[in-house]
């Protein structure tokens, strides 16, 4: 279960790429009523969803799925759109090969349902996961195809919750691919944990190094809650503080270890994203350490103390979220907000 965190969080865990105007211009003219094409592939590339080829009408689904083999390349993923010429809708399909770069695998899985949602989710009727070429078969999409297809036309309401469904299933897949993505920690990292977990340092900054593929250490050291602030970076950070503070419900000394990710809105969309898909990971790795971790949140700016509180402790309201309302079922809100872990705490 998640509670509303800290203000002014414009960045989400559902942070997403935009789909191209080459794309989405095809997508749109192959889903019309004169459509000219049933197939298209699909890449990332420089933060957004690219059109790389589409194939002029197959002679039958069959021959159009079977050409998507022919398409794959070596350790690179690509997404699928077939259109089914049967159901008029389409089938996306996902290939990841083992043999990618973590980055990439991460990119994908995360980014699936963003795609079609993007492209329109009520044009897709089913999804096809493979890592291997041999998983692309006709076969396995018609038994995939087979349980999606509706055999009875479908009214608006039961559209609607076929969509919901379809929706709780990708974000379910997506928080299961952000569980068990991980990068490895350098020494230097491992060795700052280290002196946190010894209070030899109070406060310990992490970040993902797309490039290396690794956990580094950016600094180690002690701050205040009126300090930690100073520690805002322009590019996301993973942030580990010890917080020695006055409990403003019994005005006793306490001490409460926070785990938070700073990621400003200017950030690039792919570090966005990747360093909100591997924090789960980072924080497993600390509970793993021993370290137990008071309260979790996000943040695309500055963490102020009076924020701190706000969110160890309930009685303590923040000025700033007196004018946020709590997002909607649909998501929409009048500002927005990042999710946040509670523990339950112990203030004996």
């Amino acid at each position: 279960q998640s509670t509303w965190g800290l203000p002014n969080s414009g960045m989400s865990h559902s942070t997403v790429f935009s789909v191209s105007q080459k794309l989405s211009q095809q997508f749109s003219e192959a889903s019309g009523d004169s459509p000219a094409s049933d197939l298209l592939h699909i890449q990332i590339k420089d933060e957004k969803f690219e059109l790389i080829s589409f194939s002029k009408n197959h002679a039958s689904s069959e021959a159009a799925f079977n050409e998507i083999r022919g398409a794959i390349q070596p350790n690179q993923p690509s997404f699928f759109a077939v259109r089914l010429r049967d159901h008029s809708k389409w089938t996306l399909v996902s290939f990841v090969p083992d043999t990618a770069v973590v980055k990439d695998k991460m990119l994908y899985a995360a980014s699936r349902s963003t795609l079609k949602k993007e492209l329109g989710l009520s044009l897709f009727i089913g999804d096809i996961i493979c890592s291997l070429p041999e998983e692309l078969t006709w076969e396995h999409q018609q038994r995939e195809a087979e349980t999606a297809a509706a055999h009875v036309p479908l009214t608006e309401v039961e559209k609607l919750e076929l969509q919901d469904r379809q929706l709780e299933r990708d974000s379910a897949q997506d928080a299961k691919t952000k569980s068990v993505l991980a990068f490895p920690f350098t020494a230097a990292a491992l060795g700052a944990i280290a002196e946190f977990k010894s209070e030899t340092v109070n406060f310990v900054q992490l970040s993902l190094n797309v490039q290396k593929e690794v956990i580094d250490l950016l600094e180690k050291k002690n701050v205040t809650g009126s300090t930690v602030r100073d520690t805002f970076a322009a590019n996301p950070r993973y942030n580990l503080f010890r917080y020695e503070h006055t409990n403003p419900e019994n005005n006793q000394k306490q001490t409460k270890i926070v785990f938070f990710l700073t990621c400003p809105e200017t950030a690039p969309v792919k570090e966005k994203m990747l360093s909100a898909t591997v924090k789960p990971s980072v924080s497993q790795f600390l509970e793993l350490q021993g370290i137990s971790v008071e309260k979790q949140f996000d943040s695309d700016s500055a963490v102020e103390e009076q924020a701190l509180l706000s969110a160890l402790y309930t009685s303590v309201v923040d000025e700033k979220l007196s004018s946020v309302s709590r997002p909607s079922k649909t998501g929409k809100a009048t500002r927005k907000m990042i999710g946040s872990t509670r523990k339950e705490l112990d203030d004996d």
